[in-house]
């Protein structure tokens, strides 16, 4: 099985070297190297620059070309791809469709800042993928870490404790690291300037591009397998994260569940075939998409109800001591989405919500 591994990068000179010597050391790499049958027989690992304006791609090259490993196998092989737009989704599309080679048999994605939490993350990731018929694609569990010298211990202690109870009984894409089949990538394409990347693949995921109702059991989580991932300390960060992440879901929702589930043809290709054609046509559709969008509405897009929705979506799949014990922390979080809501409305308005971040 051959698989193509992305690293995904904007401005990340000062991490891309740890990403990639902890993804190196990785079980599916280092078995490259032995007799015994790996889970993976071959691998094109691709580092993608995004609009860099720092030296991520020499630091990349230089960390690359002189990796023990990298040397002592002909089963990987890696390239750097330096793309002069930045944006994740444009970098995701031509990973897909036009860097990654013909006989991909498995795409992995993963952000430049994570760490895997053990050397058998990505193997357990990709078995379970390999092990759920049912499933097109997997990620394993994102865990926050915080530096010793916190600038705001109560933040990090509430933070952590929030992210804990936030799961729903529902797997969900991380797109810090995720891997999927090649057959259900390839038929999906993401608009320029998308805010939430992993939500709108997870929805094309699960609904076949908009050709069937959603089917959840699509995506499944390796819960045996984590990455650290670097929390926030400082209340401005958190209300700019919490901003990307309101804005990515309302805009998702939108794009998603108020258009391209009505609009795509159940017995046709698919709405990724759809975004295709407009991102082909007409490169900056999407954001004008929103622009339209908002100048239809009497008041502020993002509103309490769409707030408490996202908050407590989950609840009635909760048995009622879970409900007792998360009602605080999701009412805080509510407090936070308010705060967060005024710098997103205020985006959408002034039309600079797509490409956020």
């Amino acid at each position: 099985m051959h698989a193509t591994v992305s690293i995904l990068a904007h401005n990340e000179c000062h991490r891309i070297e740890s990403a990639l010597n902890h993804l190196l050391q990785q079980s599916v790499f280092t078995q490259l190297q032995g007799a015994s049958a790996p889970a993976l027989t071959a691998i094109d690992l691709l580092v993608v620059a995004n609009g860099c304006t720092d030296a991520t791609v020499n630091v990349a090259r230089n960390v690359l070309a002189a990796h023990p490993l990298l040397q002592t196998t002909s089963r990987v092989t890696w390239r750097i791809a330096d793309l002069d737009v930045a944006g994740k989704s444009n970098a995701w599309n031509w990973v897909v469709h036009e860097g990654s080679l013909p006989h991909t048999d498995l795409f992995a994605f993963l952000d430049a800042d994570i760490e895997f939490g053990h050397d058998r993350s990505f193997e357990q990731t990709l078995q379970a993928l390999h092990n759920t018929p049912s499933a097109v694609a997997a990620s394993d569990v994102p865990v926050k870490r915080f530096d010793a010298n916190s600038r705001n211990p109560f933040l990090s202690f509430v933070s952590k404790k929030a992210s804990k109870q936030s799961s729903t009984m529902y797997a969900r894409l991380c797109g810090q690291f995720y891997c999927a089949w090649s057959h259900a990538l390839r038929d999906i394409w993401m608009p320029r300037g998308l805010s939430g990347e992993d939500g709108y693949l997870a929805l094309m995921l699960v609904t076949r591009g908009f050709r069937k109702p959603a089917d959840q059991a699509r995506i499944v989580c390796a819960h045996e397998a984590f990455h650290y991932y670097q929390g926030l300390d400082s209340l401005d960060d958190i209300i700019q994260h919490q901003t990307r992440m309101l804005l990515g879901t309302y805009c998702n929702k939108v794009l998603c569940w108020d258009t391209l589930c009505h609009v795509t043809d159940p017995l046709g290709d698919g709405a990724g075939a759809l975004v295709e054609r407009l991102n082909k046509g007409k490169p900056n559709w999407y954001p004008e998409f929103l622009s339209n969008h908002v100048k239809t509405l009497r008041r502020a897009p993002i509103g309490l109800a769409f707030i408490l929705n996202q908050r407590f979506e989950d609840f009635r799949l909760l048995p009622p001591w879970d409900r007792i014990k998360k009602t605080p922390l999701r009412l805080a979080g509510c407090l936070l989405d308010f705060l967060a809501a005024r710098r997103a409305n205020d985006l959408l308005i002034r039309q600079r919500a797509a490409g956020y971040w």
